[in-house]
């Protein structure tokens, strides 16, 4: 999705999908599914205008937006699980 802000559009992903961990803000990118189940990784982002359940991120310049499997749906909960996990 596309927010317009003033002259130029910026990529856009719902809301519910950026997560905040220690003051900052990520997305949860998926990056396998197996038998055993998902593997996710989190991608720090930088968050920009807000508008109808949407919201603008800059993303880091390597980031390929193509084939990236972003969650936009239960991010609070497997971040929940992420960090459960890393203890």
């Amino acid at each position: 999705a596309w927010i317009e802000t003033g002259t130029e559009k910026q990529l856009a992903i719902p809301t519910d999908a950026i997560v905040q961990l220690e003051g900052k803000d990520y997305l949860i990118l998926q990056t396998e599914q197996s038998e055993k189940g998902y593997k996710f990784q989190l991608e720090q982002v930088k968050k920009g205008t807000e508008q109808e359940g949407y919201t603008a991120i800059m993303l880091p310049e390597d980031f390929d937006s193509k084939t990236a499997k972003v969650v936009t749906k239960n991010a609070y909960s497997i971040l929940s699980v992420l960090k459960n996990s890393e203890e």
